[in-house]
């Protein structure tokens, strides 16, 4: 399964849940343009470890940090 395939899914099935799921939505739609649109068994820990360090975040925001990996995290074990 492709990414783009896997990120609107998930993001459908959040917003079918009763969630607005936007916030999270745009850092699902950032980290597909960060990797391209490649099968989700080639993602890499190294791409999502430079997609998260690359959000610029602040120590002081390490839980919406933590927040996006864990939103990461499940995408792409909900694909497999």
């Amino acid at each position: 399964m492709k990414l783009s395939q896997s990120v609107d899914l998930y993001i459908q099935h959040k917003r079918d849940a009763g969630m607005r799921f936007e916030s999270p939505a745009q850092i699902l739609r950032s980290f597909l343009r960060h990797c391209d649109d490649i099968d989700l068994h080639r993602i890499t820990v190294h791409q999502v470890t430079a997609f998260l360090d690359g959000l610029g975040v602040r120590p002081s925001h390490l839980e919406r940090q933590t927040r996006y990996a864990a939103c990461l995290l499940r995408l792409l074990g909900s694909a497999r």
